[in-house]
Order: C-alpha cells, then structure tokens, then sequence
C-alpha cells in the first residue's frame, strides 16, 4: 500500500509542478496579469502593507496563503487584491463597475486605515458607484445617504446630494 501512496503522491506532485509551469508562465506573458501585480503593489503601498506582499514568489497573484497574515495587514492586502480586479474588470469591459464595501471600520482596522482605503476610492474608483454599508462616517464626495431604521425596509430615509457616486447606507 506504502507503495501505491507513493505513486500516487509523486503523480500529485508532477502535476502541481505542471500547474505551476503554467501559472507561471501565465503570469509573465500576459497583459492582465501583469496589470494585476502593478495595481495590487501600488494599491498595497497607498495602504502601508508593501512589504507584507510575498514580492519573492513569481506567482503571488494566485497564492492561497493571505489567511498566515492577520488583522490589518490581511484588511488592506485583500483589499488592495480586490480593487486589483475591479480596476482591470473595469479596463477590460471599457465601463466602471459599482464597488460594494460592507463594514469598513470593522475587523479592528484603525480610522487612518479607513481614510486611505476611502483615499483609494476617490482618487482612482472616483467614476464608480460605490456602496458602503456601515454605522460610521466614511469620507466621500457626492454622498446619498439612506439611514436604515430598525431593519432594511422599515422606514428607510435617504439624503441626496448632486450627482452621486456613493450610497451611503445608515441604521
């Protein structure tokens, strides 16, 4: 049996190293790919967590191992990712997608990192429609806020201002 695990664990390996090959050569041949890292890396210096990016490994973009970071750092890290996507989604379909961000101030992220994460929005998501569900005031331009009494579609109320380009959600 030692022997058929064996087989099976250098088949595994084989085909990771295979998946790797291809990853990798995703990643150093194509336009998206290399738009992601640049957006991820500057996206991660506006947020201080640089250097917390995993910059010696080639294929950081698909890695799997943001959960060994924690708290703040893992915040702004996921963070910086995912505006990676939405701006290249963006770039891709020629049109800007509405950004969706649930409880800034939670998870223990300190208010200065409330503020760059709002600083990113305005200064390179300002075209997108952004939602942000949250009990706090958060830093916008052009603000609609609806306050949430009680639950969700009771006695909803909404404050609009010229030309808005944030939904700001209150209860």
């Amino acid at each position: 049996m030692s022997k058929v695990l064996d087989e099976n664990i250098k088949s595994l390996q084989k085909e990771n190293n295979k998946l790797n090959k291809v990853v990798n050569t995703f990643i150093n041949t194509t336009q998206v790919a290399t738009n992601l890292e640049q957006k991820i890396l500057l996206f991660a210096d506006e947020l201080d967590v640089l250097d917390s990016i995993e910059k010696k490994r080639n294929n950081y973009l698909f890695t799997s191992n943001l959960k060994s970071l924690g708290g703040t750092v893992l915040h702004n890290i996921v963070f910086s990712f995912k505006m990676a996507y939405v701006s290249q989604i963006d770039n891709i379909l020629n049109d800007h997608i509405p950004i969706v961000l649930d409880s800034p101030h939670g998870r223990e992220v300190e208010e200065r990192n409330v503020e760059k994460t709002a600083n990113i929005l305005k200064k390179h998501f300002s075209e997108n429609q952004t939602f942000v569900a949250t009990i706090y005031d958060f830093d916008m331009d052009n603000v609609n806020t609806i306050f949430i009494n009680n639950n969700i579609m009771e006695n909803a109320t909404a404050i609009t201002t010229n030309e808005p380009n944030l939904l700001h959600f209150e209860y």
